[in-house]
C-alpha cells in the first residue's frame, strides 16, 4: 500500500478568549473525499494531543503549539466533526505561534475564516456510492492553520461534545 499524506481543511473560530475548532468531518470537500463517521468517531475517541503547525511545515520553527480536548460534534444537518482547542507556544517558545494567533483574530475581526488543514495518512479507502472517495481508516497526525479552506460549503458545526443520555462523551476505540 502506497501511505502518503494528505490534507483536509476547515475553520477555527474564536468562542470569547479562547479558539475551538472542527478540524475535519465527514462532508464532501473539493478534492471528492471525505472522512467516514466511524473514522471520524475513532478520532474523536482518541484523547492524545496532536501538532499545531503553521502551513503543514513539518519543522520545530512552524509548531505553534498543540491540538487538545478532541470531542465529537454534530451539524444540525447531521454531520460529524472533529473539535478539538488549539493551543499556541508563547512568545518565547515559538514568536511565530504569537504571530498566527493574532492572525487569526484579526481576520475574524474582518469576517475572514481562517482555514484548517489536517494531515493525516489514509490506511483504507472506498468507493462511495455517491462515487466519492470514502476514508474508513487513517492515520491523523497534524492540524495546521492555512489561509484558505478546502471545505467551500462549510455548515456551521457546534463545537459543544455530543453528549449520550447518559451524558458520557461519545467515544470508540483508536484504529492502528
Amino acid at each position: 500500500m502506497d501511505l502518503q499524506m494528505r490534507h483536509m481543511i476547515v475553520p477555527i473560530k474564536k468562542e470569547g478568549e479562547n479558539y475551538r475548532a472542527v478540524l475535519t468531518d465527514d462532508s464532501v470537500d473539493r478534492d471528492d473525499e471525505f472522512m467516514s463517521p466511524g473514522l471520524i468517531r475513532t478520532w474523536a475517541s482518541d484523547d492524545r494531543s496532536l501538532p499545531f503547525l503553521a502551513d503543514h511545515d513539518n519543522s520545530m520553527d512552524s509548531m505553534v503549539g498543540a491540538w487538545t480536548d478532541r470531542k465529537l460534534v454534530q451539524a444540525e444537518d447531521g454531520h460529524l466533526g472533529l473539535a478539538m482547542t488549539p493551543n499556541f507556544f508563547s512568545e518565547q517558545a515559538n514568536p511565530k505561534a504569537q504571530r498566527i494567533k493574532k492572525q487569526i483574530d484579526e481576520a475574524s475581526k474582518m469576517g475572514v475564516d481562517v482555514g484548517l488543514s489536517i494531515g493525516f495518512i489514509p490506511l483504507q479507502s472506498e468507493k462511495a456510492l455517491n462515487g466519492k472517495t470514502m476514508h474508513t481508516q487513517a492515520e491523523i497526525v497534524e492540524g495546521s492553520v492555512v489561509p484558505v479552506q478546502s471545505e467551500a460549503d462549510k455548515t456551521e458545526i457546534d463545537t459543544r461534545p455530543i453528549m449520550r443520555r447518559t451524558m458520557v462523551i461519545l467515544s470508540a476505540y483508536c484504529l492502528r
